[in-house]
């Protein structure tokens, strides 16, 4: 088996691995030859240490590709962050006056969903291509206000936190998200046996703990529904994923909704004040993206303010007195 390896290895002209893959056994013992390009991916993400078992290969030229707008290596140890462990050979090139280039085309957000990333992480400079541009990108679940490409559900609840975890969870917030979903789901979901593609729908928050408790109260709706024999509950006509932001990072899906968690205006608002965060939750959507969360907790900070300013001005905002006519399908 290692000999048969070491032949394909040997005649690949492309080889596609991971970081660590790279520095593994059988890559250093038969991948001897010069390569003429070593091309990293999400290399903003990655600490200088892991992308340096890559260029330990003989290589001519390396193209690091990444985002340092958006989260950076996660460094367990606060010793290991604070000497800069977490920096990515990107930023420090970047920094030393290395050429960087912006790809300044997104193919991926809705107009209504790109605009506030553009302006506040980019400085303006990122365009929308002309797919999505394109009355094509709409989608016939625009028409209803509740599912505009871009709202923030303004939802007045209280933060609870986990026991024996400094994680936190909503459960107010948590259930706003399933009811919303059910009612999207039932109405908008493909459904029948010549469906078109199934939507895919990722759920995303900051915290384990409210990841946790959305992953168990959705599984619960989606059994319930079968357990009915709704033939038109909607479930089977989406894609679904819960997941943390950070885990999310590098994702996309065509509707995310967004909890927040965070809530009233006492305690600050933890992870959510990280701006690279931030920018990787409202960035994942292709089609609609749902922010839900407490905006006495969010205006106080300086970016997350803006963001309400931003829903506000654009007709993209749903005040707390709206959120039980929403519950009941009724904005």
């Amino acid at each position: 088996m290692a000999a048969l390896e070491a032949d394909h290895l040997n005649e690949a002209q492309i080889v596609f691995c991971t970081l660590s893959t790279a520095g593994s056994q059988i890559m250093m013992r038969y991948l001897r030859r010069r390569w003429d390009l070593v091309l990293i991916d999400e290399a903003a993400q990655s600490v200088e240490l892991s992308t340096l078992v890559a260029l330990q290969h003989q290589v001519s030229r390396c193209i690091l590709i990444g985002d340092p707008q958006q989260l950076p290596a996660t460094v367990q140890i606060n010793s290991a962050a604070a000497r800069l462990y977490q920096q990515s050979l990107f930023e420090r090139l970047a920094r030393a006056g290395h050429k960087v280039v912006m790809l300044s085309t997104q193919y991926r957000m809705h107009p209504a969903i790109s605009s506030f990333p553009s302006r506040h992480f980019y400085q303006g400079r990122l365009q929308d291509g002309p797919n999505v541009a394109a009355p094509a990108w709409q989608r016939p679940f625009h028409q209803e206000r509740r599912f505009q490409p871009l709202l923030f559900y303004d939802v007045t609840a209280e933060t609870r936190s986990k026991t024996g975890s400094r994680s936190s969870y909503n459960p107010a917030e948590a259930q706003f998200v399933v009811t919303l979903l059910k009612q999207f789901v039932e109405n908008w979901a493909p459904t029948g046996s010549n469906a078109p593609q199934k939507l895919s729908v990722g759920v995303i928050t900051p915290y384990a703990a409210q990841r946790a408790h959305l992953d168990r109260l959705l599984k619960e709706a989606m059994v319930e529904a079968k357990r009915q024999d709704r033939a038109s509950n909607g479930w089977d006509g989406v894609t679904l994923k819960v997941a943390t932001v950070d885990g999310f990072q590098g994702g996309e899906k065509d509707v995310i909704v967004f909890s927040c968690v965070r809530a009233g205006g006492r305690r600050g608002i933890g992870f959510l004040a990280d701006i690279r965060r931030m920018n990787v939750g409202l960035t994942r959507a292709r089609h609609a993206c749902w922010v839900v969360g407490d905006s006495r907790a969010l205006v106080t900070n300086v970016h997350w303010k803006a963001f309400l300013d931003h829903c506000k001005t654009n007709g993209c905002y749903v005040a707390p007195e709206k959120i039980k006519a929403v519950s009941l399908g009724m904005l």
